[in-house]
């Protein structure tokens, strides 16, 4: 890239931690955990959770879960069927706000381990290495120095983990960063664009917008590197597009995660298992199974069990309201 600022930020070997841009990512995520959002969330989950654990005992089980509708409406009992219909809310209710408040701290604390990180071992990280010289005389080390300005390319998954997160090292070995988000999420997008503002110079970290027209541009500008994190198929787009300019490239690539069940496991508990972990942030994650490898005979089994696995898991109510 050019018309770079003279002066890097951050990362001399003595420099001061306390100085440098590092510290500033760290205050921006702290604004996040500090989020109105965040504190009302938590302030209602932990107002429902009684209420969850009370009701949705005996109650959670998809076979069951309607009965008392049922039954209230047989015997025209309407005030009994509201009741049933209030229960069923402050459970679904509850549900979501856990897993919206699990979503949050998931993000927001993985970020700020990796802050912590990076303040850690900033010294260590820019140290010289010593390397044995071929001449008597010699003296043979490396100095790492800033690559200059790199190019961040975020998901939808996780919009702020997988952004603040590289973000954090960049910053840290004394680079520039701009920033695409992904166009999937424009509320997300539009915070962490005016965070950024408020907390960076824009030559220091920057953030741009737009749909997959404007990802292939900033894919395929001047970068000293590029990260990307998405699908295998755009990342191949992105590789070639960087190719060209004989920019370095960081891929973190979805793909297809198998499950493999062997003969002597149980089945029931392989498709519980196998459906917690799929069912994990709405099956957002990038290691959700995608398939599973049985033994052959048995995989109308194994599909029977998943769904039972499904019935049984805490957010079956949840599950129950959308069919």
């Amino acid at each position: 890239m050019t018309d770079r600022p003279e002066e890097t930020p951050g990362a001399a070997a003595d420099a001061d931690e306390d100085t440098g841009l590092v510290p500033q990512l760290a205050m921006m995520s702290g604004a996040l955990l500090q989020s109105p959002v965040r504190n009302a969330l938590f302030a209602l989950g932990g107002a429902l959770v009684a209420v969850v654990i009370v009701t949705a005992y005996g109650q959670i089980r998809l076979n069951t879960w309607n009965q008392p509708f049922y039954d209230a409406l047989a015997h025209h009992d309407m005030n009994g069927f509201f009741h049933q219909l209030g229960i069923f809310g402050m459970i679904t209710g509850a549900l979501l706000v856990l897993n919206v408040a699990q979503r949050w701290l998931v993000e927001t604390l993985k970020l700020r381990l990796r802050q912590g990180l990076a303040l850690d071992l900033i010294k260590n990280w820019m140290q010289p290495a010593q390397h044995p010289a071929l001449a008597p005389d010699a003296e043979a080390r490396v100095e790492y120095i800033p690559l200059g300005v790199i190019g961040v390319v975020g998901p939808w998954n996780y919009p702020i983990m997988c952004v603040f997160g590289p973000l954090a090292g960049i910053l840290a070995a004394g680079n520039h960063a701009i920033i695409k988000p992904s166009e999937f999420t424009p509320r997300t997008s539009a915070l962490l664009a005016r965070l950024i503002a408020e907390t960076f110079h824009p030559s220091e970290v920057a953030i741009v917008h737009g749909e997959a027209a404007e990802g292939a541009l900033f894919s395929a500008a001047p970068f000293d590197h590029l990260m990307f994190t998405g699908s295998t198929s755009v990342g191949r787009h992105v590789m070639r597009a960087a190719a060209d300019n004989l920019t370095p490239v960081t891929l973190e690539l979805g793909g297809k995660s198998p499950v493999i069940v062997r003969e002597t496991y149980d089945l029931a508990e392989a498709a519980q298992r196998v459906m917690a972990v799929k069912l994990r942030s709405a099956g957002q994650i990038c290691l959700a199974p995608d398939y599973a490898l049985v033994p052959a005979g048995s995989e109308r089994e194994f599909a029977e069990r998943c769904v039972a696995a499904c019935h049984n898991c805490p957010n079956a109510a949840a599950l129950d309201a959308s069919c």
